[in-house]
């Protein structure tokens, strides 16, 4: 079942976005660096073309958090999650032939006065309740803006890059 979208809502323009959006099946997907950073470098090129800003992300087992910032007016959620989600699976259709993703995913518009740094230090912390880390920065498949401003996330180079 997908979840509700709030009605009378636009979802566009410069709002923040807390997603998560879960395996199919609940199945542990993310778990591979080099398939983890494959689907990675989806969300900066994506978030890239549709007028976003990638404020954090972590890659759990079996679901994904991402925190975006539409940077226009004319930045779309629906469009980039769409794109960002094809484009994982398209990364993953080998591994995961039946495919990646539940049906929808759950979103949290952020009010004005909500920290992001707060949002970033729960998704980052993420690892560290699930008990597979001890220290949030240790843990492989985060990225954010607070710790990492002066890298973007993952660079396109290495299973970043595109062929010319």
């Amino acid at each position: 079942m997908r979840p509700a979208r709030l009605p009378g809502f636009p979802y566009t323009g410069g709002y923040r976005y807390f997603l998560t959006m879960c395996c199919r099946n609940r199945q542990s997907a993310f778990v591979d660096a080099v398939f983890v950073s494959r689907v990675a470098c989806e969300i900066p090129r994506t978030a890239h073309q549709h007028q976003f800003a990638v404020l954090a992300y972590t890659f759990m087992p079996n679901h994904l958090h991402i925190l975006v910032e539409g940077a226009d007016e004319d930045a779309r959620l629906q469009r980039f999650t769409s794109l960002f989600r094809r484009r994982a699976t398209l990364a993953a259709e080998r591994t995961f032939p039946n495919g990646l993703w539940q049906k929808g995913y759950y979103e949290r518009v952020l009010r004005r006065d909500e920290d992001s740094a707060q949002v970033i230090g729960y998704i980052l912390a993420n690892p560290v309740r699930a008990g597979i880390v001890d220290d949030p920065l240790a843990y492989l498949f985060s990225w954010s803006v607070l710790t990492h401003e002066d890298t973007g996330p993952l660079q396109p180079s290495g299973p970043c890059a595109r062929p010319s």
